[in-house]
């Protein structure tokens, strides 16, 4: 089903079979965001991992993302944080 929100198209699929062929071989068509004027003044023309489209860039951007995010340096500082604040509770 096909749904016009204001400017954003949008598609509604209600079964899991169709479901699953939009995610596996239609997925690059359908995973950018609609393109807003409120984030592209505020947020830096939508250069954060979260807004920005499909692409080159958020390749990249993940990929530092992961690296700097999950290393196991990072994960144990997480880790001694929330001992601390457990014992703290």
């Amino acid at each position: 089903m096909h749904l016009q929100l204001g400017k954003v198209p949008t598609v509604v699929i209600s079964s899991l079979e169709m479901a699953k062929e939009v995610m596996k071989t239609h997925d690059s068509v359908m995973c950018n965001r609609p393109e807003m004027l409120v984030p592209k003044v505020v947020l830096h023309n939508c250069t954060n991992i979260s807004l920005c489209p499909y692409g080159e860039y958020w390749r990249q951007a993940r990929k530092i993302a992961t690296v700097e995010l999950f290393m196991g340096r990072c994960i144990q500082a997480f880790e001694v944080r929330e001992k601390r604040l457990l014992w703290i509770l």
